[in-house]
C-alpha cells in the first residue's frame, strides 16, 4: 500500500472574529505559529486556468498552483525560515560564477505564489531536507480537482491510499464491482470511514467518486460525496490554512466543482459556503486544541478527524 500524506501538527492561530465562543485558553504548547501565508482568494490566481476559464498562455492549472504552495509551506514550516531567501540560502545556495542570483531567488518567491512549479531536481533537493514534501506536492488529490483529467485515471492512482472502504468506494465508482447500492446508509458509513483517515488522499477519494456520480448522472450520490468531501475541506482546515490554499480550494470546490458535478439545488445539509470557510476553521481550532489540552498531547490525523467529524455531526443534528 502506498504511504498517504500524513498531515501533522495542525494547530493554527487565528486572530479571533466574534464568532461568539469566549472560552480562554491563554498561552498553549499545542498551538504553533500560523505560519504567514496568503491565503488569496481563486480570482487571484489570474497566472492558472481553471475550468471554463483556460487560455492558451495559461498552461499551469489552478491544482498545481495549489500543490506547489501547499510545498513550499511545509519546506518553510519545517526549516523555519521566514523568506523565501532564506529557503534558498539553506537548500540551494548561490554559486554567482554559474548561475544569476536574481534569478534564482525570483524562482523561489514564485514557488510561494504557486506561479513556478519546481523541477525534479529541486524536488529532490528539498526532500533530502525536508522529509515528506514530495508526497505532499504529487499527492494524487490535486489531479482529482483537474476535470480534465480521466477520473479513472485518477481513481486508479488513489488506490490503497486510504483504508479498505475508501478502496471499495473507488472499485464500485469503477463498476468493477456492480456499482453502489442503493442504500445511503451504506454509502454515509464508508464516506465517514475515509473522512476518518484525514489525509489528502481521503479528499482526493471523495472528490473524484464525486466526479464519477456527477458523470453518471447520479445526482443524489454526487450530492453525497460533496457533502463529505466539503466536511473533509473542514477536517483538513487548519492544515490547509497554514499551508496557505484555504480560501482559495474552498471557492474551488463551491464554484467550480459543485456546478460540473452537482447542477441541481442542494439541500441545506448538503450546502457547502466558502466564504464562512475560514471563520469555521478558526472554529474548530479552537475546539481542537481545547481537546488537546484536556488530553494532555496533541491529536494525530485520525484522531483529529474523529473529534472535528463529531462536532459537525453534532451541529447538523
Amino acid at each position: 500500500m502506498a504511504s498517504p500524506v500524513v498531515l501533522c501538527d495542525h494547530a493554527i492561530v487565528l486572530v479571533p472574529n466574534g464568532l461568539g465562543n469566549d472560552c480562554r485558553y491563554g498561552r498553549s504548547q499545542y498551538r504553533t505559529q500560523l505560519v504567514d501565508s496568503s491565503n488569496k482568494s481563486l480570482a487571484e490566481f489570474t497566472f492558472a486556468s481553471i475550468e471554463k476559464r483556460s487560455f492558451a498562455s495559461r498552461r499551469r492549472h489552478v491544482s498545481t498552483a495549489f500543490a506547489t504552495i501547499c510545498w513550499f509551506n511545509e519546506i518553510r514550516r519545517q526549516l523555519g525560515a521566514a523568506t523565501p531567501t532564506d529557503i534558498q540560502r539553506i537548500l540551494e545556495p548561490i554559486d554567482e560564477e554559474y548561475e544569476d542570483p536574481q534569478a534564482v531567488r525570483r524562482r523561489w518567491r514564485d514557488y510561494r505564489s504557486g506561479v513556478h512549479a519546481p523541477a525534479a531536481q529541486t524536488i529532490a533537493l528539498s526532500e533530502r531536507r525536508c522529509s515528506g514534501t514530495t508526497q505532499i506536492l504529487q499527492s494524487p488529490l490535486w489531479d482529482s480537482l483537474r476535470l480534465d483529467r480521466p477520473a479513472t485515471q485518477v481513481g486508479l492512482a488513489l488506490a490503497g491510499r486510504t483504508c479498505a472502504e475508501g478502496d471499495e468506494l473507488l472499485s464500485r465508482m469503477l463498476r468493477a464491482a456492480g456499482g453502489l447500492p442503493n442504500n445511503p446508509r451504506w454509502l454515509k458509513k464508508r464516506c465517514t470511514a475515509v473522512l476518518l483517515v484525514g489525509t489528502l488522499e481521503s479528499l482526493g477519494v471523495l472528490t473524484i467518486c464525486m466526479r464519477w456520480a456527477g458523470e453518471a448522472k447520479l445526482s443524489h450520490t454526487a450530492a453525497a460525496f460533496y457533502q463529505a468531501a466539503t466536511r473533509c475541506l473542514l477536517i483538513l482546515g487548519p492544515w490547509l490554512f497554514r499551508h496557505g490554499i484555504a480560501r482559495a480550494i474552498g471557492e474551488y470546490y463551491e464554484h467550480v466543482l459543485r456546478p460540473a458535478c452537482c447542477p441541481d439545488p442542494l439541500t441545506r445539509s448538503e450546502c457547502f459556503c466558502s466564504s464562512y470557510y475560514l471563520k469555521s476553521i478558526e472554529a474548530l481550532d479552537r475546539m481542537k486544541t481545547r481537546v488537546e489540552e484536556e488530553r494532555g498531547r496533541a491529536l494525530d490525523s485520525s484522531e483529529l478527524a474523529h473529534v472535528i467529524l463529531t462536532e459537525l455531526t453534532l451541529q447538523s443534528g
